[in-house]
């Protein structure tokens, strides 16, 4: 997986650093999406000094090469997850704001949206499913 997401990044013609492959490795090991400052702190745990500004200036260079993408929630907070994991939905804790991932069937969710486009006139592109709650561990702390 890692190495598909490396060749798409040299394919779209920008350069393979250690920074943007340790970014990889992180969202490759992670079960959801992470926020630019975790995915900060876990570059310096694997030994890398980035920046600030080097992490968000590769997210976004690996977002417009298609190998990440951006997920927004609510509280418009900033998230990456790999694209190729496919089409999912969030689960997001309002306490400690972790974001993981879940798959759920969707057909009678998209039908039900085809429905209301089409009642509403409206096409509809795309859609994003959050569940907002409390995670385990904050369960136990409240």
């Amino acid at each position: 997986m890692l190495d598909t997401c490396l060749k798409q990044l040299e394919a779209g013609e920008y350069r393979r650093t250690k920074t943007r492959e340790v970014i990889l490795t992180i969202l490759h090991k992670s079960a959801g999406p992470l926020s630019p400052q975790v995915i900060l702190a876990e570059c310096h745990q694997a030994g890398r000094r980035a920046n600030k500004t080097t992490i968000y200036r590769d997210l976004e260079v690996m977002e417009k090469a298609g190998i990440i993408r951006r997920v927004m929630v609510s509280d418009r907070s900033q998230y990456f997850e790999l694209t190729e994991r496919g089409h999912h939905h969030h689960l997001v804790c309002t306490a400690c704001q972790m974001v993981q991932d879940i798959s759920i069937n969707d057909q009678r969710l998209i039908q039900q949206a085809k429905d209301i486009g089409k009642k509403l006139e409206f096409a509809i592109a795309e859609h994003a499913v959050e569940f907002y709650g409390l995670c385990r561990s904050c369960q136990g702390s409240r």
